[in-house]
């Protein structure tokens, strides 16, 4: 599961009931909480985390953190390293999922946040771990702490749930995080793990990528990626910044087509880019020979090494647009679907309009029941807006 929440991913902490003792940001940093035992500043003794002072009106401190993309959240760890007289009793996590981009002050203030885990028992010192009974949609989480008290690390588990709107005609990165794409496997990460390289944006040191360690035998080292939607791909991407002495001296790519969350070796792999020579400190830009299909991709380093980005530009094909729209809106809280279908003019139940996207089999099925149920014919402006509309089918269909 990816971390949604980590300031790594893209995730930010937007505000606090308060802050006295130590500020929210580290809360999400991607790095394991170090003591600072012996260490004092003007308010107390200084903490990796998040410390509100001794609440004595009965209340209990919150702290909001946006993720850095929607996602479908599984399990929440609250991680109270260090914290051993001064760490909350219990915990509360309610969720929001937020069209647009809502000011600090629309969410402190929104009446729509539901509860997922409620006034979960916390230990201090340790790795709080709460599973939730079935998986939610969000784009931001609130953790309350009951009282008061300090919490080192908020780690929010999940499965980024790309939003069709932002998926165009042009091809973007399918392999990106961001997009919804999981590095599914990898043969090492002794110095920093495979997920690293399909991050948005650049890496600034070799702390930021993806470094085996050496090997001193035979083999070479791989990763695999889950590609976001089955895509035709159309341009790689293998970035080397930051790794001068200790980047890969060849590579290739194999890609196959599997329903199969990590396809092992009798797959059907196919190569893609057959061996090719890497420099260091450099961003390097491949186009196959031929243009393939693919929902899932295997990169070879040859013998080993140090990578900073790998991208995959594709096209997604016409079912995985559709797929990707239905499943983002079959997941859609209520208050949600309610705020979309009143942008598109439909007077459809918002409730049955979530139904009926989950159990429809093509983006067709949802937009008859959406057009019978409503005053207009409205599926088209929905096709629009997820970006299934009619006019790109029938372009996608011939490309």
């Amino acid at each position: 599961m990816t971390d949604l929440a980590a300031r790594a991913n893209g995730g930010s902490v937007l505000s606090a009931s308060d802050e006295f003792f130590v500020p929210k940001e580290s809360l999400i940093r991607s790095t394991d909480p170090v003591s600072r035992k012996g260490e004092s500043g003007e308010r107390g003794g200084m903490y990796d985390g998040w410390e509100t002072r001794r609440r004595r009106d009965g209340e209990s401190d919150w702290v909001i953190v946006r993720l850095g993309e929607p996602g479908l959240v599984d399990h929440i760890v609250v991680d109270t390293a260090f914290f051993r007289g001064n760490y909350p009793a219990a915990i509360t996590i309610e969720t929001i999922y937020h069209l647009g981009h809502p000011t600090n002050d629309e969410l402190e203030q929104n009446q729509r946040w539901t509860t997922a885990v409620a006034h979960g028992a916390c230990q201090g010192d340790s790795k709080n771990e709460f599973s939730l009974e079935s998986p939610v949609a969000a784009t931001h989480v609130r953790l309350w702490i009951h009282p008061d008290g300090g919490v080192a690390r908020l780690h929010v588990l999940g499965r980024v749930l790309p939003d069709p709107r932002r998926h165009h005609t042009n091809s973007f990165d399918v392999a990106a995080l961001d997009n919804g794409g999981t590095v599914v496997d990898q043969s090492d990460n002794f110095f920093n793990p495979a997920s690293n390289v399909i991050r948005r944006g650049a890496a600034s040191t070799t702390k930021d990528g993806w470094e085996t360690r050496r090997r001193r035998g035979p083999g070479h080292d791989w990763l695999r990626v889950r590609l976001g939607s089955e895509a035709r791909i159309q341009q790689i991407v293998i970035d080397t910044s930051c790794y001068i002495g200790n980047a890969p001296q060849q590579f290739q790519v194999s890609v196959c087509t599997s329903t199969e969350e990590n396809p092992g070796e009798d797959a059907g792999w196919t190569t893609l880019l057959g061996k090719q020579s890497l420099l260091a400190d450099q961003v390097h830009y491949f186009i196959p020979e031929v243009s393939t299909t693919a929902t899932h991709v295997q990169l070879d380093i040859f013998p080993d090494g140090g990578l900073a980005r790998f991208r995959i530009i594709g096209l997604p094909t016409l079912q995985a647009r559709e797929e990707t729209a239905l499943r983002w809106l079959a997941v859609l809280p209520i208050d949600t679907a309610t705020e979309l279908l009143r942008q598109i003019g439909s007077t459809m139940d918002p409730s049955l309009f979530v139904s009926a996207a989950g159990s429809a089999h093509s983006i067709s099925t949802l937009v008859e029941a959406l057009d019978a149920a409503s005053d207009s014919a409205v599926g088209e402006t929905l096709c629009r807006l997820v970006n299934v509309e009619e006019e790109l089918r029938e372009r996608v269909a011939t490309w």
